[in-house]
């Protein structure tokens, strides 16, 4: 089952509208219903009209005794809605200026305002507004639509203040590269060349027509000036860019002259200077930073080049480069970046000097600045600065092995230990190689030397060894092999040494072989029970051998 409601005609004189539209427009209710919308019910208004009256009025100033606006408050006391009507402002009874509004909804308010810069004249202004001034509106009360401000406005001599671009410019920090307004700042002199203090406001910057960013200006007291620097995320583009700048870009502060807030002027892309530099080396040293230590002392390898390049010209330096001499004899060159008048850099050459090829008794390192003469210079002949250094005879870097010593440890004559210590004298660290033991000039033995750095000594030994002889002449040679590389100090790897063994000797006069290695005299006889008798002949030359 459905239920619909009837709705009805609005009669004459009536709408049909919503509640909230109507009360919007102060529309009176009859209470009958005429439709629904988007779920509203809709019922007949009759139509009231509307009364526009001005509850005030006044001057809005930036500057003391300088209008900038005239403002008026509109209310909307009426029943219905009020059109498109116009607002006209009096100075002293006289006509200034009109604003037109769009339309006025019933106890609805709104300010109407004109621009308005001058200053007020004479003692005083009294300010009046008129609502309706053409008298578009059909209103409940046609009587009401003028008002007049009881405040009187002290003029205070209508001085005005005027805000003037007196320089701008681009503080280069790109010489002689692409101008970038990150490192590079644009700025600006303002000036207030007026008679009144200005308000603080702000200024824009346009380059190549195109927005970059704004800018505060402070308040600025007659003849005041102020300096504005900024930056941007931009780079210059082309072979140059225009830059606009605009003071109180929103026309806020009210001037005696509006026609002087913008300057404009063209940077290069590229700015090179116009002046000429002069480039001096005016300092050089060598520190030294790689070193050899060998015998306790300490020789020179590699050393920094470290000098201070200053220009004393009156403009930047472009595109130079410092080059490197040794004896006159060019070795290399380095980038200098550019250089503003007074500026110094100080640097490290991009190559050390190497000690090592030191040739004589000396080598002169000379440092020229502008070493490819690009730079346009006053003073020509001061770019060099020299310094001496003296050459180092170096020792020896090679290992060196000797035998230090050699002696016997064991007891008694046979089974002893022939001792011996090597020791690398040299400045650089051995390989392995092997030692040889000679005693009376025949082979005793070897043994491996494992490897020594620089300084350092091993004890070795051959072990086993038995005595012949009561003097024993023991050699020694380290690197038996010639495996290391010691020239030119080949000639002392050997030692010889006499040694005395006392318990070598025939003590009771018997060939009973018990003096190890020694003959007493004649022959050994050897027993016949090992021997295979082959007739008489042999037998009375071994028995004659055994017992002569």
């Amino acid at each position: 089952m459905y239920c619909y409601r009837e709705a009805s005609e609005c009669p004459a004189g009536t709408r049909c509208v919503t509640q909230g539209e109507a009360e919007k427009n102060g529309m009176i209710p009859t209470g009958i219903f005429c439709d629904y919308q988007n779920g509203q019910e809709m019922y007949c208004y009759s139509e009231g009209k509307p009364d526009l009256v001005i509850s005030d009025v006044w001057a809005y100033n930036t500057t003391p005794g300088v209008y900038s606006e005239l403002r008026a408050l509109v209310y909307n006391h009426g029943h219905g809605y009020a059109g498109k009507f116009s607002v006209a402002f009096f100075i002293d009874g006289s006509y200034v200026g009109e604003v037109e509004v769009n339309g006025l909804g019933a106890n609805e308010n709104t300010v109407a305002r004109i621009s308005y810069p001058h200053p007020c004249e004479g003692e005083t202004d009294t300010f009046a507004a008129q609502v309706d001034y053409h008298n578009e509106v059909d209103e409940e009360n046609e009587n009401d639509n003028y008002h007049e401000s009881p405040r009187i406005f002290q003029c205070s001599g209508g001085e005005m203040p005027n805000l003037e671009v007196v320089e701008a410019y681009i503080d280069y920090q790109d010489f002689c590269r692409a101008l970038n307004y990150r490192n590079s700042s644009i700025v600006v002199v303002v000036a207030n060349t007026g008679e009144q203090a200005s308000p603080q406001t702000g200024g824009w910057i346009y380059i190549d027509g195109n927005s970059r960013g704004g800018f505060d200006i402070p308040s600025l007291q007659p003849g005041e000036e102020t300096t504005i620097s900024m930056n941007f995320p931009y780079m210059c583009e082309g072979s140059s860019d225009e830059i606009r700048v605009v003071v109180d870009s929103r026309n806020y502060v009210v001037e005696s002259n509006e026609n002087d807030n913008e300057y404009t002027f063209i940077t290069d892309c590229i700015p090179m200077p116009s002046g000429t530099a002069d480039l001096v080396v005016s300092y050089l040293e060598t520190h030294v930073v790689e070193e050899l230590l060998a015998g306790g002392l300490s020789y020179p390898l590699k050393s920094e080049i470290n000098y201070t390049v200053e220009n004393l010209g009156e403009d930047y330096s472009c595109n130079a480069e410092v080059g490197l001499f040794i004896d006159g004899v060019f070795q290399g060159q380095q980038y200098l970046p550019p250089l503003a008048p007074g500026d110094s850099i100080t640097r490290t050459f991009i190559a050390k000097y190497d000690w090592e090829r030191c040739s004589g008794i000396s080598d002169t390192l000379t440092l020229k600045a502008d070493v490819n003469n690009d730079v346009a210079e006053s003073n020509e002949n001061n770019n060099e600065r020299s310094v001496t250094l003296y050459c180092i005879e170096y020792p020896l870097i090679k290992p060196d092995l000797t035998v230090e010593d050699v002696w016997i440890e064991g007891e008694g004559a046979s089974n002893l230990d022939i001792v011996f210590t090597v020791k690398n004298i040299g400045l650089a660290a051995s390989r392995a190689t092997n030692a040889y033991v000679g005693v009376n000039y025949n082979p005793a033995g070897s043994t491996p030397i494992p490897p020594l750095n620089a300084g350092e000594s091993v004890e070795l030994r051959i072990s086993g060894f038995t005595a012949q002889w009561q003097e024993n002449t023991i050699e020694v040679c380290a690197d038996s092999g010639n495996l290391v590389d010691e020239i030119p100090n080949e000639m002392n790897n050997c030692l010889t040494k006499t040694i005395t063994i006392e318990d070598v000797g025939c003590y009771d006069g018997v060939r009973n072989r018990d003096e190890v290695g020694v003959d007493c005299g004649g022959y050994y006889c050897v027993p016949a029970a090992l021997l295979r008798l082959k007739g008489d002949c042999s037998i009375r030359m071994t028995m004659a051998a055994g017992f002569q």
